[in-house]
């Protein structure tokens, strides 16, 4: 019996350690898709991506490489997306306990996406792309946050993180928030490569980029 509960005990500890790894992937996932959706939050810097990623494709190797390029990005999509319903699945603690809810996420989505086609199809409306990146973008760095936080807790309880308790710390779960030393040094790493982002997208390199821009006929007066 005692040899069959350490077996147990050592599974159940693998599981959690699995989840928890499984979390921390997703968040780093989610992280770079938001600051890449942030990055091209203009318009023209999206016109622009895409229509270099078709010259480079055409260029390339016609035909063949333009069908690489749509299969890359259909295929990491849906590795995206697999990720992120394996870290949701192991946030919920197993298929039963969140299963409906993320069921039910999933159909209010498919309905959403439905309404959204329905408009653009029937009424010719164009969607917004700024507003539209911007709200997933931050609907993703909130879900990597929670990623995060959720991660380190499950290598905790599988004994692979130590945990620290803090005693003034909130204990939040659906956010992440735990009140120990190593969840909320993560998190907090997090949210400063969050704003370390946030501030080289909006300032520093469109100043770099607006320099590059009035230096560049001093050269040629020069040359």
């Amino acid at each position: 019996a005692e040899e069959s509960g350490f077996i147990e005990g050592l599974a159940a500890a693998r599981r959690e350690a699995l989840e928890g790894i499984t979390l921390l992937v997703a968040a780093l996932v989610l992280f770079w898709v938001s600051y890449w959706l942030v990055s091209r939050i203009e318009v023209k810097k999206w016109q622009a991506f895409v229509g270099e990623q078709v010259r480079r494709a055409l260029s390339g190797g016609g035909a063949f490489a333009l069908a690489a390029v749509a299969f890359l990005a259909v295929y990491r999509e849906g590795f995206e997306t697999v990720l992120f319903y394996a870290a949701l699945f192991a946030a919920a603690d197993g298929v039963r306990a969140g299963g409906s809810a993320i069921a039910l996420g999933i159909g209010a989505g498919f309905a959403a996406l439905c309404v959204v086609y329905f408009v653009i199809q029937r009424y010719g409306v164009r969607l917004p792309l700024k507003p539209f990146f911007a709200v997933t973008s931050m609907l993703l760095y909130a879900m990597a946050f929670s990623f995060a936080g959720q991660g380190i807790a499950d290598l905790q309880e599988a004994g692979y993180v130590p945990a620290t308790p803090l005693s003034w710390a909130p204990s939040i779960p659906f956010l992440g928030v735990f009140p120990t030393v190593q969840t909320i040094v993560t998190q907090a790493a997090l949210l400063a490569a969050v704003i370390a982002a946030l501030g080289w997208i909006f300032w520093l390199a469109p100043r770099k980029a607006s320099a590059a821009v009035t230096t560049l006929p001093l050269r040629m007066m020069v040359a």
